[in-house]
């Protein structure tokens, strides 16, 4: 009886949920080794000058572009002022710049060292050193954008994965929250699926949680406003 079933199956090919099951594997197949390949895929690195007319193009296959946020120290001397004045909750309102704020994660936020490049062979000249991935905060034309390096594991290999995010602020239940109007995996839009980027979000904070004394007055702030290239906190 067996040996006629194969027979009969030889004959007429697979079956009809054979074929579905099967269409339905390479497709997702196909859409996991395509976000991979996206994830991957590195960002365009410009200058603000330099970002071409298109680089609000919502196409998924255009070039993702970076812009780093400016980590000029002598714009940045009064970020722990202005920290100390959000941890006592003093009433008024609190501008901070993004030089402020790279400079408060750069002191908050640790970075993995990327490994040192091999040694050059023998009459060969030095690989030039990269330099390093960092945490950073851009703020122009009233928004909001935060990127970071940071790495996955997949097949037993570390797989380095840049993030970037663009948008504003909301107030929910637990104060005002970062919303994302997009967010970026190296080149895959993560913004695409829903509900997606807020379990991420959710992920990356329970990870590197902010100082509870910082965390306990943001919980505080009754505003968050952006004005232009300026984060502006009210405290009551």
């Amino acid at each position: 009886m067996a040996t006629n079933k194969k027979i009969e199956r030889a004959l007429r090919g697979p079956g009809l949920f054979e074929i579905i099951f099967g269409v339905i594997l390479s497709v997702a197949l196909g859409i996991l080794l395509g976000a991979v390949h996206l994830a991957l895929k590195p960002v365009v690195i410009v200058k603000e000058k330099e970002l071409p007319k298109d680089a609000a193009d919502n196409s998924i296959y255009r070039p993702v572009y970076y812009v780093e946020g400016s980590t000029d120290v002598a714009k940045s001397q009064q970020w722990k002022r202005k920290q100390q004045i959000l941890i006592e909750g003093q009433a008024g309102e609190i501008s901070l710049t993004e030089e402020e704020i790279n400079a408060f994660l750069a002191a908050s936020i640790r970075v993995p060292a990327a490994p040192l490049p091999a040694a050059p062979a023998a009459g060969k000249p030095a690989a030039p050193v990269p330099p390093a991935p960092r945490v950073n905060v851009r703020i122009s034309d009233s928004v909001f954008q935060f990127s970071m390096p940071t790495t996955t594991s997949l097949l037993g290999l570390d797989l380095p994965l840049f993030l970037q995010l663009r948008g504003g602020f909301v107030h929910g239940a637990e104060g005002f929250t970062f919303d994302p109007a997009e967010f970026y995996i190296g080149s895959l839009p993560i913004h695409r699926v829903p509900g997606l980027a807020g379990w991420l979000i959710k992920r990356m904070v329970a990870a590197q949680p902010p100082p509870q004394e910082l965390a306990a007055s943001w919980r505080k702030v009754t505003n968050v406003a952006l004005d232009g290239n300026t984060l502006k906190l009210t405290l009551p």
